[in-house]
């Protein structure tokens, strides 16, 4: 197993070995109340599937429905970000995603059916029940040839295992976070996404597994945290491959103040630090959240803190790729030494690629790094022809190759994704790399008194 923290004082800072799993306070999921009268249930779950299929059934969507009546004034979902309630009387729940392609949070319509009577109620909520006993999926979301591309293969890509010795003295640091929320919203393509960049930093940056921190679901649990086409599994811990358990910690916002501790306490002037995230985000009036594991949620503020334990001397480059990610953008914009690159603006939501089991945005911007997409077709983010790929190339081909960039129609829904970026210095993304820095700005020096009518020798440098 890798390190945690290499200085004494910090484990006993946080009691606990990197083996170990912090803890994280949850928030009330549904209550135990199905406790009501069996004789005041008139209408059957058979006809609330029947009503579901009538008003939803020609759509090509995600229909859920509650496995029993919910009593009344229910709490659904309860935390910091969102509140649901059910309505005042028993009620079925049947739940329509008509953005599926979409990462939560986005809105969905919660329809609730009274229990005696039938008549329905619409509201519109942008996460599913905490509890996700609650309800069962009853129609899933099939697009057009959906899982037909190839996957990110690291053996197999003839650009990855490149010499390393050029690159940058400094030390490079990674840290890899996807939160999932709980094991029906956690994605398999979120572990995709995190193994193809886990892969990428091994194989094509030599960035080392002891320094490559990955925060994702549940950590090391051996319970079921991945929703598959399967089935929920246990996820695999080795994200490249090699027999190594790669997957360090579960995602929650004590084990991200841990991390961020530990980087704060290593990390030096010059070193390269670069974050990924993915998986679901979500808005409200006081701005983007990452969410996190079990329910959990670290916005955008309380984020930038836990980056800010990083010295500002250090080089910092972000790609978030959940929803509403572009609210992150105001934290970091101006953070010396920093650039962030996201999917969406602060009030969209970002999508999964429509043939392959991938996040669209951070799909382009792993190739772009790479310089190939799986099976080895170019991907030329090289624009400067300089053998390297920039933090802002990369940003800027995954935009170019996003299809979601102007929104696209998909069975008659609009989907569209605005990717962000954003750094202190207008041009630090051009000349720093996941190498670390690629070279130094042109500089231009010569005589100071030189007037209009003298001339003066000047030179130009890098």
């Amino acid at each position: 197993m890798k390190r945690l923290f290499v200085i004494l004082s910090l484990f006993a800072l946080i009691s606990c070995s990197k083996d170990e799993v912090f803890e994280t306070e949850s928030f009330p999921l549904v209550k135990s109340m199905n406790t009501f009268c069996v004789d005041s249930i008139s209408v059957t779950r058979d006809a609330v599937l029947s009503l579901a299929d009538s008003l939803y059934g020609s759509v090509n969507t995600n229909i859920w429905v509650s496995n029993a009546p919910v009593s009344a004034s229910d709490t659904l979902i309860f935390n910091r970000i969102t509140k649901a309630f059910s309505p005042d009387y028993l009620s079925w729940l049947v739940i329509v995603d008509m953005h599926p392609m979409a990462n939560w949070g986005h809105e969905c319509t919660y329809l609730f059916v009274n229990a005696s009577t039938m008549e329905t109620e619409e509201r519109t909520y942008t996460m599913l029940p905490s509890d996700i006993g609650l309800i069962n999926l009853e129609k899933s979301y099939e697009p057009e040839n959906a899982g037909s591309g190839e996957m990110f293969d690291f053996t197999n890509m003839h650009k990855a295992g490149r010499s390393v010795s050029s690159l940058s003295s400094g030390n490079r640091w990674a840290v890899i976070i996807s939160g999932g929320v709980n094991v029906y919203n956690n994605y398999e393509r979120y572990w995709n996404d995190c193994s193809a960049i886990y892969s990428a930093l091994k194989s094509y940056y030599g960035y080392t597994d002891n320094n490559i921190y990955v925060l994702m679901s549940d950590g090391t649990n051996p319970a079921a945290d991945l929703n598959t086409r399967n089935g929920f599994i246990s996820s695999s811990l080795d994200l490249d491959n090699d027999g190594v358990a790669d997957i360090d910690y579960s995602a929650t916002k004590p084990n991200i103040s841990a991390v961020f501790n530990a980087l704060g306490q290593n990390v030096q002037s010059g070193d390269d630090v670069f974050i990924y995230v993915i998986d679901h985000g979500v808005a409200n009036s006081n701005g983007s959240y990452i969410c996190l594991w079990n329910n959990d949620d670290i916005s955008q503020s309380e984020f930038k803190n836990e980056v800010d334990k990083i010295t500002t001397d250090a080089n910092v480059h972000i790609v978030m790729g959940q929803c509403n990610s572009g609210g992150f953008v105001s934290e970091f914009a101006g953070r010396p030494n920093t650039t962030i690159a996201t999917a969406c603006k602060a009030n969209e939501s970002s999508y999964a690629c429509q043939y392959i089991d991938y996040d669209e945005f951070v799909y382009h911007w792993t190739a772009a790094v790479c310089g190939e997409y799986p099976g080895g077709s170019d991907a030329d983010a090289d624009y400067d022809n300089d053998g390297e790929v920039s933090i802002y190339e990369a940003f800027y081909y995954a935009n170019e190759n996003d299809v979601f960039v102007g929104g696209i129609e998909i069975d008659g829904r609009t989907c569209i994704e605005t990717p962000q970026y954003a750094s202190n210095s207008t041009y630090f993304g051009y000349h720093h790399g996941l190498t670390g820095k690629l070279f130094d700005l042109p500089t231009l020096t010569g005589p100071s008194d030189v007037k209009i009518t003298t001339y003066g020798v000047y030179q130009v440098h890098n």
